[in-house]
């Protein structure tokens, strides 16, 4: 395989689209499933209540809990988004002097790293996911240590040899965002 070298500096943009990544990349399908099917009771229950009993208190906590229901079963489609937006742009306004410039490298056997800070070299063996979004891919190494690619800084030539690479490199580990 030839040789793929990526140089980039990390922007807002880019941190951002790192933080949605592995946020959609670490929710479990369960965790969807539980929300929606608790939101759902909820919206019922709500429902049900303001049908069904009388007084004004009553129906004002009913249309609560309805809208309960409907912040639980959406909270990964519509909060979850929002919050961790922020969370992101508030990391990268605290710490962007510390997010270094970067060049990896892929070569046939290892991944190579660098930064001003430092230099490192991986085997493919040694991930153990990686992530492929709409606009980055994320290189899982450990348990809160994450490695991602801007996808802007690829060609689409570069970005299908990569693709094709990984798929051989690392197999089932390799994980495209929509895709089964």
């Amino acid at each position: 395989m030839e040789e793929i070298a990526i140089h980039f500096l990390i922007t807002r943009e880019d941190f951002l689209q790192f933080r949605k990544a592995a946020g959609k990349a670490e929710t479990r399908r369960g965790e969807i499933l539980f929300c929606r099917v608790v939101g759902a009771l909820l919206i019922l229950g709500g429902i049900l209540g303001c049908i069904f009993l009388a007084g004004g208190f009553t129906k004002v906590s009913c249309g609560v809990l309805a809208f309960a229901g409907l912040v639980v079963g959406f909270y990964h489609d519509t909060l979850q988004p929002v919050l961790s937006h922020r969370a992101a742009y508030l990391y990268y306004e605290t710490n962007q002097k510390r997010l270094a410039a970067r060049t990896i490298v892929f070569s046939e056997d290892q991944v190579h790293i660098r930064t001003d800070r430092y230099t490192g070299r991986l085997p493919y063996e040694l991930f153990y996911r990686v992530y492929e979004a709409p606009d980055v891919i994320l290189f899982y190494i450990g348990i809160g240590e994450i490695y991602f690619i801007p996808k802007r800084t690829l060609s689409e030539e570069e970005q299908k040899r990569l693709q094709a690479h990984l798929r051989r490199r690392i197999k089932e580990k390799y994980v495209q965002e929509g895709v089964q």
